[in-house]
């Protein structure tokens, strides 16, 4: 766990520090404790990243992320890479895989309004779905190709988020979980009001 993580300003120069909660309701035990286990049993935490069994999250529940851009992604922690300002697109893991899949499209093959919607860009054979993304959860090692945000996100003893994923579900519509999770259809409309 970083003491501190830096902000910057649209210079690039650093504004401020952003620092963890002091107070123990609003910090992640999961992180606390699980990070610390990780690093006494694996030695440390990038030997974890290379060896953790991933439970990857969006494949057991069979979901996907769509962005504003209309981009079908795994999952918004893989999205998120998109806008790391830190890192070169050659080192974003999403932009990789994306340019491996498709080198000729890289993100773009991802667009579901170009590519003839959802089940398009997802059953693409080669593609990053079918393919590329469950072949890099299976790597050996970081080095090797294995995701650093999927052993960061979904590595089966640290499970930073799973609090915040189970509470989450537990607030959704089970109509609207059932619908998208099962791919029947369209979610039922909320019932209009008469004014």
């Amino acid at each position: 766990v970083k003491a501190s993580v830096p902000v910057k300003n649209e210079s690039g120069e650093v504004a401020r520090h952003l620092f963890p909660p002091k107070s123990p309701q609003w910090q992640n035990e999961a992180i606390l404790t699980g990070v610390h286990a990780a690093v006494e049993k694996y030695g440390s935490i990038e030997t974890y990243y290379d060896k953790c069994e991933i439970q990857c999250k969006v494949a057991r529940d069979k979901e996907v992320y769509i962005s504003a851009d209309a981009l079908a992604l795994p999952c918004c922690w893989l999205a998120g890479e998109m806008y790391r300002a830190d890192l070169p697109n050659s080192k974003r893991e999403i932009v990789r895989l994306a340019k491996a899949a498709h080198p000729l499209e890289g993100l773009d093959s991802q667009n579901i309004l170009r590519r003839g919607g959802l089940a398009a860009v997802i059953d693409r054979k080669g593609g990053l779905f079918q393919h590329l993304l469950p072949a890099a959860m299976q790597q050996p090692s970081l080095a090797a190709g294995r995701l650093r945000t999927c052993s960061q996100v979904c590595g089966a003893e640290v499970m930073a988020f799973k609090k915040q994923f189970d509470g989450a579900s537990q607030h959704i519509d089970p109509d609207l979980r059932e619908a998208t999770t099962l791919g029947t259809g369209r979610a039922k409309a909320a019932p209009r009001s008469s004014s």
